[in-house]
């Protein structure tokens, strides 16, 4: 079962609730709430926190039920007309099978150079490519849903998952070439 519900808060908030939930034994199950507030009209503050038990295979290497807690907060500041930046932190801790944790800073830039060329910068976690049973659009917030996760997707040490904490630098330049 997979859910998703928002909520106004007020002239300037919005509040995002998704859940998903299944009496399979590997499946995912998972609860997280988004809270978007906009104090001035160059802010767009972004508080999310999640709790999810994701789904694992029984196995020598893990042999109990595999959690994760996870909170990012990010401000997004237009700094002036082309220029935005943006910052916050993501931290996330496993639970139940493993107690790893991660805290990593967010930071990144978009500089219009001029109206057809723009300079992006981030300081980022790597990018997934993890497979989605569902994905859907809520009042302008994309609401995604897990397919179930096994062992082998995680890195074991010492019979613990531990948490990818690699980050990288990504760079861009974008270009319209005309107006096609």
């Amino acid at each position: 079962l997979n859910f998703a519900t928002a909520m106004p808060v007020g002239k300037d908030a919005e509040v995002v609730i998704t859940g998903q939930t299944s009496i399979a034994s590997n499946a995912p199950q998972r609860f997280e709430t988004k809270f978007t507030f906009k104090p001035a009209d160059d802010h767009k503050v972004r508080v999310n926190a999640a709790i999810a038990k994701v789904g694992a295979r029984r196995s020598s290497l893990l042999d109990r039920r595999l959690g994760q807690l996870s909170f990012q907060a990010t401000d997004e500041w237009r700094v002036r007309e082309g220029l935005v930046l943006v910052y916050g932190v993501d931290y996330s801790k496993f639970f139940g099978a493993g107690n790893d944790s991660s805290f990593t800073p967010r930071l990144g830039m978009s500089f219009d150079i001029n109206e057809r060329t723009r300079l992006t910068t981030a300081y980022t976690t790597k990018t997934e490519t993890p497979t989605w049973s569902q994905a859907l659009d809520l009042e302008g917030a994309s609401v995604l849903f897990r397919e179930p996760v096994f062992i082998e997707h995680l890195v074991v040490a010492d019979s613990r998952p531990q948490m990818n904490k690699s980050r990288r630098f990504e760079f861009a330049i974008e270009r319209v070439l005309d107006g096609r």
